[in-house]
């Protein structure tokens, strides 16, 4: 009979989701998430060397999964459809974490956490950060090729792109006029202007 799989690594992986939300990078410390776990914090260093490591374990897996679903929007078929389906979920994600936790749990704060790691993972996790910008620049380059899309600099596009839908977590507020839907739709129109398509996503029923 095969041995269990040993699921402390990912135990480990969850309790930093438990408490980075709340206390950031610096604010987390390894005891805590050795207690949340039942180890000892020696015993956490047996599966990571650091927690550097771990937390670039983590950035890894979430950004990963987050690049997942993103991919998993797009369906080839009408890259207008393909950007407004990518730009509504990503906005509608960050307003629904900030929702209900802390902004640090945003892909924004992920990504300023990617820069407090050693050069070395930090250059690991950003592989991973890539496949999000390079989704959104295929979809460009085929709405540019076919036409519905009028995009002369593609890269800084797409970063504008991204920027648009982050940071939208610096004005909302879950008690303000518009709703998270709202906002996500409003976006995501906006992204479309942006890239010059020429016939617009229609909004989705909720």
């Amino acid at each position: 009979m095969a041995a269990a799989p040993d699921l402390t690594p990912q135990r480990i992986l969850d309790a930093v989701g438990q408490l980075y939300p709340t206390r950031g990078y610096r604010g987390t410390s390894v005891s805590e998430i050795a207690k949340i776990v039942g180890i000892t914090p020696a015993a956490l260093y047996y599966h990571f060397p650091s927690k550097a490591e771990i937390f670039a374990a983590f950035l890894e897996e979430s950004i990963s999964s987050f690049v997942a679903g993103m991919e998993a929007l797009r369906r080839g078929e009408s890259p207008s459809d393909d950007l407004y389906a990518v730009v509504h979920a990503h906005v509608l994600s960050q307003l629904k974490v900030i929702d209900r936790l802390s902004p640090l749990s945003t892909t924004t704060a992920m990504t300023q956490l990617v820069a407090e790691l050693p050069s070395a993972l930090e250059q690991r996790v950003r592989k991973v950060e890539r496949g999000y910008l390079e989704l959104l620049q295929a979809i460009i380059i085929q709405g540019n090729a076919e036409g519905t899309f009028d995009v002369d600099q593609v890269i800084p596009t797409v970063f504008a792109l991204i920027n648009l839908s982050e940071y939208v977590i610096t004005w909302f507020r879950p008690d303000g006029l518009l709703s998270p839907e709202d906002v996500a739709h409003h976006h995501a129109c906006l992204a479309l202007r942006m890239v010059g398509a020429t016939k617009p996503a229609q909004r989705r029923k909720r």
